[in-house]
């Protein structure tokens, strides 16, 4: 039993890597701005997968007018997509096995990928995973409190305080911006997603997930 728990181990972290390698799709060409039915009082909100990176994407109605100031850099945005990683294996354009080991054993800085897309996530990225999730004003209020808090804004002058991005995103719908907290094999982007949807108040259990597939088993059964 004990070999087999190391192997599944091991086999977890050779996941990890290929996961940190593997970066966003690129967008589709339709930029198309699509309707979608919402039941009374709740609103859409989508968890997104390529495969090894999970998101958090919310219609711009759905941000109070305080939250998040960053969005200012988006103003024809009508979606904003949410995703979190290593400082700097997540933007780099050339990648290697050893920093991906680096950032997966040691804690080190993060990024948040911060996305304003022209239209609904299906349409951007129609090669990706999207799920539904219908959620109550509260539970959007809480998933936005823990999405807002993402930005580390601790350097910042500004009033209220904001965040300038760091370096371009990985499509021309992205930058990437300091983030909170610290990442490691235990405490990956689809970790962190995990976590924004508890927050929300939703059933969805963020210890033990570590690739998108961990995450995504439990948001179906949600989203069904």
């Amino acid at each position: 039993m004990k070999r087999l728990k190391t192997v599944w181990n091991t086999a977890r972290f050779v996941l990890l890597v290929l996961w940190l390698g593997g970066g966003a799709v690129s967008a589709g060409a339709s930029d198309m701005i699509g309707g979608l039915a919402q039941n009374p009082g709740h609103i859409t909100v989508f968890v997104t997968s390529n495969g090894w990176h999970t998101g958090i994407v919310l219609p711009r109605a759905a941000l109070p007018p305080d939250s998040i100031p960053e969005t200012a850099d988006f103003p024809r945005a009508t979606y904003f997509s949410f995703g979190w990683g290593d400082a700097k294996y997540y933007p780099a354009r050339d990648t290697t096995v050893g920093m991906a080991l680096a950032a997966a054993i040691s804690p080190s800085p993060a990024v948040l990928h911060f996305s304003g897309l022209p239209g609904l996530p299906q349409t951007i990225y129609p090669k990706n995973e999207t799920l539904v999730l219908l959620l109550s004003p509260q539970q959007v209020r809480g998933l936005v409190a823990y999405l807002d808090s993402g930005f580390d804004r601790s350097g910042s002058d500004a009033d209220p305080p904001r965040v300038e991005s760091v370096t371009p995103g990985l499509d021309r719908y992205s930058r990437f911006y300091p983030a909170t907290g610290k990442f490691h094999l235990f405490n990956t982007c689809n970790t962190w997603v995990a976590n924004g949807l508890a927050a929300a108040g939703l059933d969805v259990r963020p210890s033990g997930v570590v690739t998108a597939e961990d995450l995504m088993q439990q948001v179906r059964i949600i989203a069904e």
